[in-house]
């Protein structure tokens, strides 16, 4: 069996204002061996993560508070980040 090397690692951000939400997501990807899995639990946390760090997916909630789903798209649109995949989660509220 042979393991993912750094070079085979999907970097995924994933963003939401519920902590128990991305833990769960983060373990459960984090089982297939081949994610490197960051969490925000704010759209100014993701910026900055995103400032230190590239990532080929950002998974990002819609409902936040101050900053929502497409505030944070926009942020991501207008800046110069090059992303594969970018995800919202819309919540059944």
């Amino acid at each position: 069996m042979s393991f993912p090397t750094k070079k085979n690692v999907l970097r995924e951000l994933h963003v939401d204002n519920d902590p128990c939400v991305l833990e769960v997501s983060k373990q459960a990807l984090l089982k297939e061996n081949n994610f490197e899995i960051d969490t925000a639990t704010s759209v100014n946390t993701a910026i900055e993560k995103i400032g230190q760090k590239r990532y080929e997916a950002i998974f990002s909630d819609y409902q936040k508070p101050k900053k929502n789903g497409l505030k944070f798209l926009n942020i991501l649109f207008i800046g110069t980040i090059e992303l594969s995949i970018i995800r919202t989660k819309l919540d059944g509220d």
